[in-house]
Parts: C-alpha cells; sequence; structure tokens
C-alpha cells in the first residue's frame, strides 16, 4: 500500500467517524425536536397539529442539509489536502532522483532558459557538490553545442536545498527552484493528479 492510499484511507476514515458522529448528533437532535412536538401536539387542537407537522419537517430539512454541507466540505478538504501531500511527494522525489538523473534534469532546465552571455548558477550547497564542476564544463559544452555563448561558474551564494537553480546573468535572474517550477506547471497538471487519486 503506497503512502499516499495510507494518507487517504487515514483521511477517509477520519471523515467517516466525523460524519458519523455528527448524523448521530442530528439524529439525536431530530429525536428531541420529534419529542418536544409530540408534547406540543397532546396540548395543541387540530390547527396547531398542521403547524407542529410543518416545523418539524422543516427543522429535519434543515438538519439534513446541515448535515450533507458539512459532509462536502470534509469532503473537499480531504481531497485538497490529497492533492497537496502528491505535489509534495512529487517535489521530493524530484529531489531524491539518482544523481545522473538529477544532473541531465537540471542541465535540460538550464538549456531551455536559452541566455547568452557569462552567467552565475546559484545552487544549494548539496547541489553543488553532488553536480561538481566536470558538469558545469559539459553544460557550457552543450550551451556552446545549441549556438548560446559565454561561460557558467557555481555563485558563492547558495540556495536552500529546495532543488533547482538560479541563473545570473548581470542584473537578469532566472528562478528555475523546483517550487517555483512546479508552481507554474501546478495548474495544467492539478487535473490529473485528481482524476488519479480519486478516479
Amino acid at each position: 500500500m503506497s503512502g499516499v492510499q495510507r494518507i487517504k484511507d487515514k483521511i477517509l476514515l477520519e471523515a467517516e467517524t466525523n460524519a458519523r458522529d455528527r448524523l448521530e448528533a442530528a439524529r439525536a437532535e431530530a429525536g428531541a425536536i420529534v419529542a418536544d412536538a409530540e408534547r406540543q401536539r397532546a396540548l395543541a387542537g387540530r390547527d396547531a397539529d398542521n403547524r407542529i407537522e410543518i416545523g418539524k419537517s422543516g427543522q429535519l430539512r434543515r438538519n439534513d442539509a446541515t448535515l450533507h454541507s458539512e459532509e462536502r466540505k470534509q469532503s473537499l478538504a480531504i481531497r485538497q489536502q490529497l492533492v497537496e501531500e502528491a505535489f509534495a511527494k512529487a517535489s521530493s522525489a524530484l529531489l531524491t532522483l539518482p544523481d545522473a538523473r538529477y544532473a541531465e534534469l537540471l542541465a535540460a532546465m538550464l538549456l531551455e532558459a536559452g541566455w547568452r552571455g557569462n552567467a552565475e548558477l546559484v545552487v544549494s550547497k548539496s547541489d553543488q557538490t553532488r553536480l561538481g564542476a566536470a558538469w558545469l564544463t559539459e553544460l557550457d559544452a552543450r550551451r556552446a553545442a545549441a549556438g548560446l555563448d559565454g561561460m557558467t561558474a557555481f555563485s558563492a551564494d547558495n540556495l536552500p536545498d529546495q532543488g533547482g537553480f538560479v541563473v545570473r546573468v548581470g542584473d537578469v535572474e532566472i528562478n528555475g527552484t523546483l517550487p517555483v517550477i512546479l508552481s507554474g506547471i501546478r495548474p495544467a497538471l492539478e487535473q490529473n493528479v485528481v482524476k488519479a487519486l480519486f478516479d
């Protein structure tokens, strides 16, 4: 069973328990209303019977509507939480790719950025160690083959361990950090994630 499935099962179990508790509370409240209505009926005449019946039915409908509204809100909150967790796991999976795959991912992203001239590459300390100077030389060779001039050097500044990079070319910065990239593609992917989790 996957981590997402366990989380999903746990959240759904909690939601079912909450819904059951609320339904029992609503039924108890409805029972008290019905009992009260029955007492009033014994004291009232035929006109009062009709008014009590209307009031009882209305209260039961309102209780039912409130319960269904709460269930819908809980279901939406659970779905949103599961989608958030799926994107967090995707980000974590990118950070834990094997070194060669991670290096190729960053190189592909940097080649797509397509800047010209010398640049500073800001990455986390761990990524700088993970990638190494030889990777920068290979990146510049691939950039030159694509018709892009300039040399790339690691910056003295470092990013937090969030993955990705920032390229500085003069006064211009290109933000390719994983949180920024994922937030940019999230709207296009979210429907597919929802479908994968809930269909």
